[in-house]
This record gives structure tokens, C-alpha cells and sequence, in this order.
């Protein structure tokens, strides 16, 4: 299983995050953990999002041109919120990935970078 380390930043009008992390692929699934323990996983093959930590699950499905209902599941009330999610556009070239995503009226650019 590659180990590689990825520059990692999500943004939008409102926030702005940008972090340097080692990732390991698996399964065509690239895994990675940030600062604060939440556990992220990429699904190479579908452009599926997963991030869980101690009090959320959440997840994505990247589908470009198209509208998707993505889940929030929060631990400490048990209960699962859909989100409307719409992506404008997903770039991928190797191991680099650009998502741009609209959730409400917020446009949200999320990227990893392989480091060399």
C-alpha cells in the first residue's frame, strides 16, 4: 500500500483550510487523517467523500453536472440530515484531485495535491 504526502485545502467564501498530510491508497481508496483525528477517505473509482471523527459521519457522492443527496450523521443525537449537494466540476490527474461543489448557495473547492 503507497504512502504519499498530499497538500490538502478546502475552501470557500466564508473559510479557508489548508494542511500538509501523509495519505496511504488502498483498494483505490485514499485515506488520510487531519489534525483534529478525523479519518477521510476518497474513493478514486466513484468520487466518493467519507469523513468520520468522534462526533460525525458524513458523505459525499460527486457526481458532475448533477444534484446529489449527501448524509450527515451526528453520533451524539443518532440522527441523519440529507444535504443537497451539486458538483460543478471534478479534475483528477493521478493522485491530484480538484472538487468544486455547491451545497446551499455556498460553492466549496476541495483539492488534494500529491507532494513529490
Amino acid at each position: 500500500m503507497p504512502v504519499i504526502n498530499i497538500k490538502v485545502s478546502i475552501s470557500n467564501l466564508e473559510y479557508s483550510e489548508k494542511f500538509n498530510t501523509r495519505a496511504i491508497i488502498q483498494d483505490n481508496i485514499l485515506k488520510y487523517r487531519e489534525k483534529d483525528k478525523t479519518i477521510v477517505k476518497y474513493y478514486l473509482d466513484s468520487n466518493i467523500l467519507e469523513r468520520e471523527n468522534n462526533k460525525l459521519k458524513l458523505k459525499y457522492n460527486f457526481i458532475i453536472k448533477n444534484n446529489t443527496t449527501g448524509k450527515i450523521f451526528s453520533k451524539e443525537l443518532q440522527k441523519e440530515v440529507p444535504i443537497s449537494i451539486y458538483t460543478n466540476k471534478i479534475l483528477r490527474q493521478g493522485n491530484n484531485i480538484i472538487v468544486e461543489y455547491k451545497i446551499e448557495n455556498n460553492i466549496f473547492n476541495y483539492r488534494i495535491e500529491e507532494i513529490k
